[in-house]
C-alpha cells in the first residue's frame, strides 16, 4: 500500500462518510492496519458533499479548521483535492502543513475549470472556503498516481512520484463469499455498473441489449456488479430487463459493497467491461491477463435523449477523461439502432 512504501511511522486517517453509504466506512475500518496506523477517525460530513451550498461550505471550514488546529502533523495526504477537499487542504497549508496528492480513480485526471486570478488572501475565510469550492488549488509538495506524466500537464508539484493507485487486491471474507456464491470463473465476464442522471429504465434495457450482443464461450456468463451506491430503482430495472430478455447468461450480483479489483485477481478474470469506472485503468495493472473495455459510445448512442441529457453529458465528460488510457479497449459502433442491437462485439482471446 502508499503507507506501507511511503509512510511507515505513525500515522492518523480520516475515513470521511455520509449517512448515505455507511457500509464503505466499515469495510475501510476492517481493513486498517495497526502497526501503520496508531490511531483513525470516521468523519461523517454532509449528505451530497459535493454540491455546493452557503451551509455546507460553513460546516466543512468550522469542522476542518478544528481538526486542522488540533493536529500535529507535518504532512497530510489527500486521496482528492476538490470541492470540500480543497478547504481542507487550504487550512493545513495555512498552518504550514505539507500536503501531497495521492490519485484515486481517473477522476483526478480530469480537467479543472480555469482558476480565476484572485488574491484570496484578501478575502475572508468563508468567502476563501467558496472560491476554493469551486477553483481548487492545484499546488502539492509531492503527487502520486500511476501516470506521472498525465499528471504533471495538471497539477503543480514539487516531485511527481510513480505509484501504482490501483486499489488493494487483498483476497477477504466478503470476496471469498461472493465468488463462492456465484461460482465465478476464469471464463467469466464482470461488467461494472455506474451511476449517471439516465432515465433507469432506458439505461437498464440499453445495458442488457448491449450485454447480449457479446459473443462468448457457451460456458461464460456476464456478471453485472452494481455501484456501491446504486439507487434501488436502478437494480429493479436491471433485474426487469434481465428477466425480459429471458438470458440466464446475464446475472446481477446483489451484494454492491466490494471492490472487484480482488475478485479479478483471485478468480483470473479475462474480461473487465464497465463505461468509465476507474476499475477499467486498474484492472490490466493488478492482473495481467484481465483486458478492460468500455462500452461508453454505445450507452451515449442508446440513452441519449431529452430526460436523459444531464446524465448524458456527464458520461461524456467522464469518457473523454478515460480516452487518455491505452490499456482500455472501446467498443463502438459506426451505425445507430435499432441495427446497433444485432451486430455482435468480439471481446478476443
Amino acid at each position: 500500500s502508499f503507507v506501507q512504501k511511503f509512510s511507515k511511522r505513525s500515522n492518523y486517517l480520516i475515513v470521511l462518510a455520509t449517512e448515505k453509504n455507511t457500509e464503505m466506512p466499515k469495510i475501510i475500518v476492517e481493513q486498517i492496519n495497526n502497526k501503520l496506523f496508531s490511531s483513525y477517525k470516521v468523519l461523517f460530513i454532509p449528505t451530497f458533499p459535493n454540491v455546493f451550498s452557503l451551509k455546507k461550505v460553513i460546516w466543512f471550514y468550522n469542522v476542518y479548521n478544528y481538526l486542522v488546529l488540533n493536529s500535529k502533523a507535518k504532512d497530510a495526504y489527500f486521496m482528492s483535492y476538490a470541492q470540500h477537499y480543497a478547504i481542507f487542504v487550504y487550512l493545513f497549508k495555512k498552518n504550514n502543513i505539507r500536503c501531497s496528492l495521492i490519485e484515486e480513480g481517473t477522476g483526478t485526471y480530469k480537467t479543472e475549470k480555469e482558476n480565476p486570478v484572485v488574491n484570496i488572501n484578501f478575502y475572508s475565510e468563508i468567502i476563501n472556503s467558496i472560491i476554493l469550492f469551486h477553483y481548487p488549488d492545484l499546488k502539492f509538495e509531492n503527487v502520486y498516481g500511476t501516470y506521472p506524466i498525465l499528471l504533471k500537464k495538471k497539477f503543480n508539484a514539487q516531485k511527481f512520484v510513480e505509484f501504482k493507485g490501483a486499489p488493494s487486491v487483498k483476497s477477504s471474507t466478503r470476496i471469498d463469499n461472493v465468488i463462492h456464491k456465484y461460482s465465478i470463473t476464469r471464463d467469466d465476464i464482470i461488467y461494472a455498473n455506474q451511476k449517471y442522471l439516465i432515465e433507469h429504465t432506458l439505461f437498464a434495457d440499453s445495458l442488457i441489449s448491449i450485454l447480449l450482443r457479446i459473443d462468448k464461450p457457451d460456458n461464460a456468463r456476464i456478471f453485472i456488479k452494481p455501484h456501491p451506491k446504486e439507487p434501488k430503482k436502478n437494480i429493479n430495472a436491471i433485474q426487469k430487463a434481465i428477466k425480459k430478455a429471458k438470458c440466464r447468461d446475464i446475472i446481477l450480483i446483489t451484494e454492491p459493497d466490494f471492490l472487484i479489483e480482488p475478485v479479478i485477481k483471485k478468480a483470473k478474470i479475462k474480461h473487465l467491461i464497465g463505461l468509465t469506472s476507474s476499475s477499467l485503468v486498474y484492472a490490466p495493472l493488478v492482473s495481467k491477463r484481465c483486458q478492460s473495455y468500455s462500452i461508453a459510445p454505445l450507452m451515449i448512442k442508446l440513452c441519449d435523449n431529452d430526460k436523459s441529457q444531464k446524465g448524458i453529458n456527464t458520461l461524456r465528460l467522464h469518457f473523454d477523461i478515460l480516452k487518455n488510457f491505452d490499456n482500455v479497449k472501446i467498443l463502438s459502433d459506426d451505425i445507430t439502432s435499432p441495427s446497433l442491437h444485432d451486430k455482435r462485439i468480439f471481446l478476443g482471446e
